[in-house]
């Protein structure tokens, strides 16, 4: 309570849910009851994010060099996205496929080969 002359004042900080509130205040002195005064009042939900919703530069940069990134500023937007697309070389992937003598059909396809002759043969020869 703050007294200024023979008003007093004060303030009440514990309303944590918005809604209507009502207080009703009495007076007394020396015991002796002076006078009640009945009051409303409304809490509205504050959204702190949103109480100051402008950008703040300097966060974002620090947040920016935190980050390894950049910081870019709105208007600079379309020619910094236009210099990234100019910068593609890092966004190949490279594939390296290794293929050894026996993942290719021409391989199969040699050795059926020389196995249906060597049958063959043995066969023609009477060695089976």
């Amino acid at each position: 309570m703050v007294s200024k002359g023979d008003e007093q004042f004060g303030s009440f900080r514990d309303t944590q849910q918005p809604g209507d509130y009502r207080i009703e205040v009495t007076a007394t002195r020396n015991g002796e009851r002076l006078g009640t005064a009945p009051a409303q009042f409304i809490v509205s939900e504050q959204d702190l994010e949103l109480d100051n919703a402008s950008s703040d530069p300097d966060a974002m940069k620090g947040v920016a060099m935190a980050s390894n990134g950049e910081m870019v500023r709105a208007e600079m937007l379309p020619k910094w996205l236009d210099d990234l697309m100019k910068k593609t070389d890092y966004l190949d992937v490279k594939q390296e496929t290794k293929k050894t003598l026996w993942d290719t059909w021409t391989f199969f396809f040699c050795v059926l080969l020389i196995l249906t002759i060597e049958w063959y043969l043995r066969k023609r020869w009477g060695l089976v």
